[in-house]
């Protein structure tokens, strides 16, 4: 399980890249409640997402949330 420092420090570290990354273009903040683990998402830059159903669908991570909901 993450501790609250380590979440901390990744939160500070993410703030910290939205506010500094300005090229090409800024990044823009979105928040979630869905708890995601390294590759679940992949994207290409033109538009396409993909999202590893069984790492984001998962009691341990997601608790209560369906497939619609996270949709």
């Amino acid at each position: 399980m993450v501790q609250p420092a380590q979440l901390e420090e990744n939160a500070t570290f993410a703030q910290r890249v939205i506010e500094f990354d300005q090229s090409p273009s800024p990044v823009t903040l979105v928040e979630s409640k869905i708890c995601l683990e390294g590759g679940a998402l992949v994207v290409d830059g033109d538009g396409t997402l993909l999202a590893t159903e069984s790492s984001i669908l998962n009691e341990n991570r997601n608790p209560g949330l369906s497939r619609s909901d996270t949709e």
